[in-house]
């Protein structure tokens, strides 16, 4: 579960510096930007979903 406290975290994580693409995907996501693409995808899906959650509350 993510709390409030992890939104300021993704700035750290959106430009793709800090998460290593894990080896059960390896062999996937090789393009420019695939790996970059996908976490911020990831971000945006998860701040997508938590600004739901607060209208539904």
């Amino acid at each position: 579960m993510l709390g409030e406290e992890a939104l300021a975290l993704f700035p750290r994580y959106f430009f793709g510096t800090e998460l290593q693409k894990p080896e059960s995907l390896a062999g996937k996501y090789e393009g420019l930007g695939d790996w970059l693409h996908i976490q911020q995808d990831a971000i945006f899906e998860i701040i997508y979903l938590s600004e739901e959650n607060k209208v539904v509350d």
